[in-house]
């Protein structure tokens, strides 16, 4: 017997941990399995302009956060002139902030669920802002600080990205909504890299452009963040087969 059957079940009423205020929210969000109906045909899945949106905006995030994965360590190293074991050591603390930020993110999303929309905007700006610190300051030092707090702020965004979907995307078709949404993600992986080594490159070794390119990506998955429609209507979008 698998060890899931132990914490899952197929109809949440059916967990004894099911509270009636769980029910009530699960009913109130559409969510109750039993009544999902028919499957929707992925030709109607694939009409939903709110998929797309949410899409575009894991592409363009994901743009920034490729970009600041691949090529961290070869900015602090060439531009930074930080050694390659300091390299090593400066490179992953910004990733420890964003683990917090994660943390973070998720905590926040779920307290301020009305809230997520601007809390995802207002953080993605403070990181854009902060990565723009990142490239300008003359401290090395102190472009590892602005690198952290960027990505405290980016990795908050991320959680509260995740939570907009769920809130908007109908439960019947989430598993094929993420994985649309997640294939812009790994798209943007795809792209960011190359372009951004393009732009070094063109610009005789400058990581200047490049991160332009990362924050003008990360400011236009804000700005298609606020195009997104009341959750509510976006749930009723789609139809059985």
């Amino acid at each position: 017997m698998p060890l899931s059957t132990f914490f899952t079940r197929d109809n949440p009423k059916d967990h004894p941990s099911i509270t009636k205020a769980d029910l009530d929210e699960l009913a109130a969000d559409g969510s109750d399995v039993a009544s999902q109906g028919e499957p929707v045909p992925f030709r109607e899945i694939a009409k939903m302009p709110v998929l797309w949106q949410m899409a575009a905006i894991w592409f363009l995030f994901d743009i920034t956060f490729w970009g600041f994965s691949t090529w961290l360590p070869s900015y602090l190293i060439t531009v930074r002139e930080f050694s390659l074991a300091k390299t090593g050591v400066m490179a992953a603390i910004p990733f420890l902030f964003g683990a917090c930020g994660t943390l973070l993110g998720g905590y926040f999303s779920d307290k301020f669920k009305p809230q997520r929309k601007l809390l995802y905007v207002s953080t993605s700006v403070v990181a854009a802002a902060f990565l723009y610190m990142t490239f300008t300051v003359v401290s090395a030092d102190m472009a590892v600080v602005y690198q952290c707090i960027s990505a405290l702020f980016m990795f908050f965004a991320m959680a509260m990205f995740w939570g907009i979907l769920m809130d908007t995307i109908p439960s019947k078709i989430m598993g094929r909504a993420s994985g649309i949404v997640n294939f812009g993600g790994q798209m943007a992986g795809v792209v960011s890299a190359p372009i951004m080594g393009f732009l070094i490159k063109s610009s005789g070794g400058s990581y200047n452009s490049a991160f332009i390119f990362m924050i003008i990506a990360l400011l236009a998955s804000a700005v298609v963040t606020l195009t997104v429609n009341n959750a509510h209507s976006n749930k009723a979008a789609v139809k059985p087969a």
